[in-house]
């Protein structure tokens, strides 16, 4: 009888830790929005149905104006070059046209969703964890994720919010 109340226990343990685990990991830990749901854009220029994510490297000069200096990194993931945008308070890497990863580290610049909501760099926290409740409780040391999807469903690139958490200010907004 002892040894099948402890072989219950142990099954019971086992069980509510699997469930615990799957439950942590599953995509309802971070929000998800829509490409067409954000922009990111220099600060004052407000949302556009033409999410720069999606933008070609002309087209994003033309939003952003001409960087302040541009180079040639080498990806070793992809095995190819990338475009190396660099403006004052933010960068953008572009490979085939196609933009790989923007950072703003400036309240130049902004996000801003299609119901007028907006965050930037310099922006308290609590901006996040109400705009991205989800996220913000899942929130890893200094950072907080933000799934992002098209039409057919959640993509493999992400929104990241980098803060500081003794000023409780945003400090990075990338897409990654």
């Amino acid at each position: 009888m002892k040894k099948k109340l402890i072989f219950s226990i142990i099954i019971l343990t086992t069980i509510t830790t699997i469930s615990f685990l799957a439950k942590s990991q599953s995509p309802n830990s971070s929000d998800s929005i829509n490409l067409s749901a954000f922009d990111m854009e220099p600060t004052g220029n407000g949302y556009s149905s033409s999410n720069t994510v999606l933008l070609s490297e002309s087209a994003f000069i033309t939003r952003f104006g001409a960087p302040s200096s541009s180079s040639t990194d080498y990806s070793e993931v992809d095995e190819a070059n990338m475009n190396h945008y660099i403006y004052s308070g933010a960068q953008a890497w572009f490979m085939d046209n196609r933009l790989q990863a923007l950072e703003f580290t400036s309240p130049d610049y902004n996000l801003v969703m299609s119901n007028g909501n907006s965050v930037k760099v310099g922006d308290p926290v609590s901006t996040l964890a109400s705009m991205f409740p989800n996220s913000w409780a899942g929130r890893t040391l200094n950072q907080a994720f933000v799934a992002l999807q098209n039409s057919q469903g959640q993509i493999d690139t992400n929104l990241l919010f980098e803060f500081d958490p003794n000023t409780g200010l945003i400090t990075t907004i990338s897409i990654q």
